[in-house]
C-alpha cells in the first residue's frame, strides 16, 4: 500500500537548465548510450558470465586510462514488481544491483545520481527497464556511470560500468544519496501525476550539492539534500524532496 507524501498543492513550472546541469546530464546520457550500443538489441538470453557493458573511448566525456567493462552480476531470478512486469523495476530495485556492481569497482563508492532512461518503451508508473546511475569513489577520485537494463528476452539484467570515468581528479567528502533518499520512483511518479504532469518521460534522483560543475536548481532549497527531478512530455518539470516527497516547484 502506498502513502502519499507532501501534497502541498504547488504547481510544476517549466525549467530553464543551467549550463552546468546540462553538462552533467549529457555526460550520463553519453555513457548510457555507449552501454546501450553494447547491448545491441540482441534477442538472446545472456548469461551472467558473458554479459558485459562496453563503451567507445571516443564517446566518453572524460580523459584518462580506460578500463575494461565489468561483467553483469545477476542471480538468474526475475525481479517482480507491482506492475507484474519483470522487465521494469523501481529506482530502488535497480540501484540495489547497481550498488553491488559499484562496490566491486571501489568499496567506498557512493551514489550521486540515478535516472530512468527507458529503452524502446516508456516509464510505467515509476518503473523503467533502463536505469543509469553515477557513483563516486572518494579514494579513487572518479565518477563512473553504471547502467541497469533488462527486456523480456533476457533471463538476467545487464549491469555494467562504462569503460572510462565521467569525471576525474575530484576531492570530495561525498555523502551517499542512499542515506538521504526515501521516496522510491513509483511514489514520486504518483505525486507528480497528482500535481498535473502529463506523460512522464524522465525521472532522476540526485544529491543537491555536486562539486563537479553542477549548480543546484533554484527550486531546490539547501534543506533538501536530495531531490527528484521529474519531467513530462510537455517539458514541464517538477522538483520533489527525495526524503519526504514534498513538492518544491512553485
Amino acid at each position: 500500500m502506498s502513502t502519499t507524501f507532501g501534497l502541498s498543492g504547488k504547481r510544476p513550472t517549466r525549467h530553464v537548465y543551467t549550463l552546468a546541469t546540462v553538462t552533467i546530464v549529457a555526460a550520463l546520457v553519453v555513457a548510457s548510450m555507449s552501454l546501450l550500443l553494447s547491448c545491441g538489441g540482441t534477442k538472446t538470453t545472456p548469461s551472467a558470465a558473458s554479459t558485459e557493458a562496453t563503451s567507445s573511448q571516443t564517446d566518453q566525456p572524460a580523459t584518462g586510462t580506460s578500463e575494461n567493462a565489468q561483467p553483469a552480476a545477476g542471480t538468474g531470478e526475475s525481479i517482480q514488481t507491482d506492475a507484474g512486469n519483470a522487465d521494469f523495476v523501481t529506482a530502488k530495485q535497480a540501484v540495489d544491483l547497481l550498488r553491488e556492481e559499484a562496490k566491486r569497482w571501489a568499496p567506498d563508492a557512493v551514489l550521486v545520481t540515478l535516472g530512468a532512461q527507458p529503452r524502446n518503451d516508456t516509464i510505467k508508473d515509476g518503473l523503467c527497464n533502463y536505469w543509469s546511475a553515477a557513483f563516486f569513489s572518494p579514494s579513487v577520485g572518479e565518477v563512473y556511470a553504471f547502467n541497469y537494463y533488462k527486456d523480456k528476452y533476457m533471463k538476467e539484467p545487464d549491469i555494467g560500468r562504462a569503460n572510462k570515468p565521467l569525471f576525474q581528479g575530484i576531492n570530495w567528502d561525498a555523502p551517499d544519496l542512499l542515506s538521504i533518499w526515501k521516496v522510491d520512483s513509483p511514489e514520486a511518479f504518483k505525486i507528480a501525476v497528482q500535481h498535473g504532469l502529463a506523460e512522464i518521460v524522465h525521472m532522476e534522483v540526485s544529491l543537491r550539492e555536486i562539486p563537479y560543475g553542477a549548480s543546484p536548481p533554484a527550486e531546490v532549497p539547501q534543506s533538501s539534500a536530495g531531490y527528484w527531478r521529474i519531467e513530462d512530455e510537455n517539458e514541464v518539470v517538477l522538483y520533489m524532496d527525495a526524503a519526504t516527497g514534498e513538492v518544491l516547484s512553485d
